[in-house]
């Protein structure tokens, strides 16, 4: 099970126990403030996204492949169970204002096209394939192919 935080931060857990599993993260991503004395901090893990993340998505076929979004204007794939940050999905011609901030996203049915809504009413669509015949014995792609268009 994921869960998405308002500071960003994606969280993976088991469903059977609740225990937390991992925290999601990116190479880059900027550490967290050192807390104030006293203060006790449960994940010190730096959060993949720098704001709210509304958009959580398993692949249809692969579902340890999910893709984050959220109001930071990123869109990031993933593959939950080696932790792994698979792409920064190209999204430079949807960040022209401030309505850049991702809502909405869902994959189609056989997993090859992705598509993002932003609050400004603009729809992203990325073909994604994931280099698998057979898509549902794929394990996590060393690469991903992507092509987009927006409208």
């Amino acid at each position: 099970m994921l869960t998405a935080h308002s500071n960003g931060a994606i969280r993976a857990w088991d469903g059977f126990t609740g225990a937390s599993i991992h925290s999601l993260t990116t190479p880059d991503a900027p550490a967290f403030p050192p807390p104030p004395p006293g203060v006790w901090v449960d994940d010190p893990t730096p959060p993949p996204h720098q704001r709210e993340v509304y958009v959580l998505d398993a692949h249809p076929t692969l579902p340890h492949v999910v893709v984050s979004a959220g109001y930071d204007g990123q869109a990031l794939l993933w593959d939950v169970v080696e932790n792994r940050l698979l792409q920064t999905l190209p999204m430079d011609k949807l960040q022209v204002d401030d309505d850049s901030e991702f809502i909405e996203g869902k994959w189609s049915a056989d997993g090859t096209v992705l598509a993002l809504g932003d609050v400004g009413g603009r729809i992203a669509l990325c073909g994604i394939s994931l280099g698998a015949s057979d898509a549902s014995a794929q394990r996590a792609p060393d690469a991903v192919a992507l092509a987009g268009a927006t409208a």
